[in-house]
């Protein structure tokens, strides 16, 4: 495996909290379509790991922009990125 296999495997997951706990089984579907590893965390929260972005940064805006979209179908919930 090259130099960007191992940076890769440095990500960490990312961890979002949702207000509305009914909603998180759907919040996970939504990273599996986008071909991200989705696993419930707690109660209230998911962890997201973004396989194919190269940095931590850039799977930062991919979950963020994940969320933004999620967000605009669910107004009555908030889904928080969590650092």
């Amino acid at each position: 495996m090259g130099s960007g296999g191992s940076e890769r495997s440095l990500l960490r997951p990312l961890r979002v909290r949702v207000s509305d706990r009914r909603l998180l089984r759907e919040l996970l579907d939504v990273f599996r379509r986008a071909e991200c590893v989705a696993e419930q965390a707690s109660a209230d929260s998911i962890e997201v790991y973004v396989p194919r972005a190269p940095s931590p940064e850039q799977a930062r805006r991919e979950v963020e922009a994940y969320l933004s979209t999620w967000q605009t179908r669910h107004p009555e919930a908030t889904a928080e990125l969590l650092d």
